[in-house]
This record gives structure tokens, sequence and C-alpha cells, in this order.
């Protein structure tokens, strides 16, 4: 087999564990944690079960020896547990089968090989002794597994029952990426041979907390940004100039032309421009990663801001206070036309939105722009997950 081929064949390999462990972890009990690459491929608190993909071998003794190995050994350790070999070979049928002592025996032979690792594997056959293997084999079982695209399938269909996805709305092919991203994130980001661990409730908690966004990225893949834009217009309801608008800032593709601080700048013109006196300001709830970035670049603009003094130690009755406006003149009459105001935008992370919202006037209109923004209360709400800066310029400005 060529380096390219082994390559391919490990991905698959990859990939295929990572669908057996979606279908553990949305069939088991709500709260039962499901490890990934820690103890073994998967494990839980009652099992523990090695994963092989080996879709261009022959099955032999010899070919499984190396994982039957890791799971006794394991075995010996945690007694308490059931183990599973869930292997596929690509001329062997589905099915489960428990050994007896002897067909162990064959499996774990001695290695008749004379190099270092024939010697190691043989010393570590050699270290388990016979009342382990008789009582192994009774908590032992061999899972010959269906075929890769049989076993997605599978996965599909899980997702499909946990979500009761609607008839034809194909819902679970969306959720699905998702789900192995998140498998995957949780094992590349713990440390090397520790793995991660999910429970049916963390998975359908986060799949059901970003759903717009889910679907938002299906049908950009699907249609285009440019179409999922369009779609998106046509929803759109701008901000009243005598209401409460607030704006949360988000993770959002940034458009060259259009940085995240010329955004705001923007869409506060616009907001502004041949105002009544009786308008608002608008109120920007922005990633505390982000905020001072803006902020400076607000301030370098110019802008009349509000934070609430935040950047010292946020007060939230400075921060939603009304601002002070007074009205044009004209023939010595005063008109309904804004003059001057003391701040245009009130500016606030959020985390410093979540300690002071109790306090925060009810919003007419709630816009979500990006991902990543979890907070919200009261009101109507607008939410764009993956559009542009440009797109979302496009919206509130054109």
């Amino acid at each position: 087999m060529s380096d390219e081929q082994g390559g391919y064949y490990a991905i698959k390999g990859f990939a295929y564990q990572i669908d057996k462990a979606i279908i553990e972890i949305l069939s088991s009990d709500s709260d039962q944690r499901i490890g990934v690459e820690g103890i073994q491929d998967i494990d839980a608190d009652d099992f523990v079960m090695q994963v092989k993909h080996r879709e261009a071998s022959k099955y032999s003794a010899s070919t499984i020896r190396e994982p039957v190995l890791q799971l006794l050994e394991e075995f010996c350790k945690h007694p308490d547990k059931t183990y599973t070999l869930y292997c596929h070979f690509h001329d062997r049928g589905e099915e489960e089968v428990v050994l007896d002592r002897s067909q162990l025996e064959d499996i774990l032979k001695l290695s008749t090989g004379t190099s270092d690792k024939a010697k190691k594997l043989n010393q570590r056959i050699s270290e388990i002794g016979n009342e382990s293997k008789d009582s192994f084999v009774e908590k032992f079982r061999i899972i010959f597994s269906p075929e890769f695209q049989e076993q997605y399938i599978a996965a599909i269909s899980v997702i499909e029952e946990v979500f009761d996805t609607k008839s034809g709305s194909d819902e679970q092919y969306l959720y699905y990426p998702w789900i192995c991203d998140l498998i995957t994130k949780g094992i590349l980001d713990a440390p090397a041979g520790q793995g991660c661990d999910f429970c049916k409730s963390e998975i359908v908690s986060i799949i059901n907390s970003n759903k717009r966004q889910i679907y938002d990225i299906g049908l950009s893949r699907f249609v285009g940004d440019q179409a999922l834009f369009r779609f998106g217009k046509t929803r759109f309801l701008k901000p009243k100039l005598d209401r409460e608008n607030f704006i949360f800032i988000g993770d959002m593709p940034v458009s060259a032309e259009m940085p995240l601080p010329n955004l705001i700048h923007e869409i506060t013109d616009k907001h502004f421009k041949n105002a009544t006196y009786n308008v608002k300001p608008l109120t920007f709830i922005v990633k505390d990663d982000l905020l001072n970035r803006v902020k400076i670049d607000l301030c370098d603009r110019g802008e009349l801001i509000n934070d609430g003094y935040e950047s010292i130690s946020l007060n939230s009755s400075e921060l939603w206070r009304r601002p002070t406006s007074t009205r044009k003149t004209r023939g010595g009459r005063a008109t309904d036309t804004l003059n001057e105001i003391s701040f245009r935008v009130r500016i606030v992370s959020q985390s410093g939105y979540e300690q002071c919202a109790e306090n925060a006037p009810t919003p007419s209109m709630t816009y979500i722009l990006g991902s990543g923004c979890t907070i919200f209360s009261g009101g109507a709400l607008l939410e764009y997950s993956i559009l542009s800066t440009k797109h979302i310029y496009q919206l509130f400005c054109e």
C-alpha cells in the first residue's frame, strides 16, 4: 500500500470512528458521557470499544491481535466494564461473535517475528495471566460492522430520530457536519491521549442553540452568499428612530472594504441622517475581544459614545441614561429636527451587558449579527449569522 493510499484509509477510518461515536452518544441516556479517543476509541462508565475500519484487508486472527490485546490490558485495570471490538473487513459480513478461551488464545498467539516491535508485543501477551483471560472472554465480543456508507446512513438516521426532523426537510444532513466538527474539535483541543467526552443532552442543546446559523450556512452553500443576502433583505426591518434598537455584534466575515468599526460608524450615520429630536441612540453589544478595537476607532472618528465607563468600572445607571438632545430652530421657533445630542452610540461588551441587562430598556428590535451572540432579551429579533460586513452595511444603509 502506498503512502497516499495509507493516508486515504487512515482518514476514512477516523471518519468511521466519528460516525460510530455519534451513534453511541445519541443512542445513550441523555446525560451519560461517552468518551472519544480517551481510554480507547470509544468508552463510557460501563463499556470500552475499539473501532477498526479495514476495508482493504482480509480478516485473520493476526489482524485483530493488537486491538484485542489493548482491550484485554484495559480489562485488567477495569474488569467491571464490557469490552467490544467493532471492526469492518471486506470479507466479513455483519455479525456479533463471542469467543471462547481457545479462540482468544489463537488471536493472542505469540509472534514469530524478530523485530523489536514483535518482541514487545510478545512480552505484553506473556504478562496476561490465564485467570484474566478466562474472565475477559465473558465480557468481550467482536462486532463485525457495516460498510462505511451504511454506517453513515445509520448515523444520519439516529440524528433524524433524536431531533425529530420534519419529513422531507433534510435537517439531519445539516446537523451531521456540525456534530462531526464538535467531536473532532473536542479531540484536537484535548491534551494528547486524553480525548474528549460528550453526552446526548449536550449535543442536542448545542444544535438547538445554533439552528439559525446552521440553516444560514446550509442555505449559503446551496444557493450562494448573494442569494442568501437577497433572501435576508426580504425580511429586514430598519431601526426605528424613536425606539430602542439593540445590535449584537459577534464573529462575522469581514469584507476588506468594510472593517467592523466602519460598519458601526456607517450604521450610526445612516440612523441619524435627518433625524428628529426624539431619535434614540443605537446600542451595540460587542463580543469582548472586539470591543476595545471598535471603541478606539470610533473615538478616533470623533464619534460620541457612551460606554458606561466600562474600561474603568461599568456603571449601569450611566450606561442606560438617556442622552441630552436639542432641536434645531428656524425663524426663532423650535423644529422637530435634531440639532445636537450628547451621544449617538451606546456600546458595551457582551459580558458587561450580562452584568447590567436587568436595568436595560426593552428593545423594540434586536439585531444579532454574526455568530457567538448568546444573550438576547425581549422585543422582536432579526438574526444574520453569516452575512459579511459588506452585506450588513447594504441592509442597514442602502
